[in-house]
């Protein structure tokens, strides 16, 4: 039973961005450093300042990552989904530069930093593969800067619902309240409010509640000039 649940850890590991390119050996490896966990929404996964001990793999559920400033204002930088990890910057960092929030009942697997050194250590294509998400990670932060920068509040907001929504075809995700995607792309909710609707009106989304639906991916990244 126990090697059964093992090797089902492992091909839903293979689901997860970071490790999909892995063997079946290196996947069972990181299989047996990362036990299955449920998180329950409003559970913080770490705090701001805590020490980085590890990183977790998202399976399923969201994840909720945001700085908070020294006013005590709470700023959103990234919801994270299945298929994603959390936590990555553990080996650069002793301590925890943002905290990290479960928001939709979570899936996880952590996997603590002497574990994963000794197994980073003995399994190459585990350290390029890592390093392969850094990189990757770095390549968005550069990205979200440059929207920051220069992107519409509406070119924000839609590559944010594009990031939100992968896939093909039309994709229904459970978004965050409306303040809260403000405070992801630096406008205020009544903005947010403003520019969902344009979006509906031109038929490019359509929502109930926090439900939203991508209707038209191409379409929605023309509009958008993307």
């Amino acid at each position: 039973m126990r090697s059964e649940a093992k090797g089902a850890l492992a091909m839903a590991l293979e689901d997860t961005r970071f490790f999909d390119t892995l063997s079946p050996d290196d996947l069972a490896a990181i299989g047996e450093i990362c036990p299955d966990q449920v998180v329950e929404p409003g559970a913080f996964l770490y705090h701001q300042g805590d020490p980085a001990d590890g990183l977790y793999v998202i399976k399923d559920g969201q994840v909720r990552v945001s700085v908070v400033t020294t006013d005590g204002s709470e700023r959103v930088l990234q919801l994270i989904g299945p298929g994603e990890v959390v936590g990555e910057a553990f080996l650069q960092e002793p301590y925890r530069r943002t905290q990290a929030q479960v928001t939709l009942k979570a899936r996880i697997c952590p996997i603590r930093r002497q574990a994963f050194l000794q197994v980073f250590q003995a399994r190459p294509a585990i350290a390029l593969q890592f390093a392969t998400l850094l990189s990757a990670r770095l390549d968005e932060c550069r990205l979200l800067i440059e929207e920051l920068t220069f992107a519409s509040a509406a070119q924000r907001l839609g590559r944010l619902l594009l990031r939100l929504s992968p896939g093909q075809g039309p994709v229904t995700v459970r978004l965050p309240s409306q303040e809260e995607l403000g405070r992801m792309i630096g406008v205020s909710r009544v903005t947010v409010n403003g520019i969902l609707a344009a979006f509906r009106q031109r038929q490019l989304i359509r929502s109930a509640g926090r439900e939203l639906t991508v209707i038209d991916r191409p379409l929605l990244a023309a509009f958008l000039h993307l």
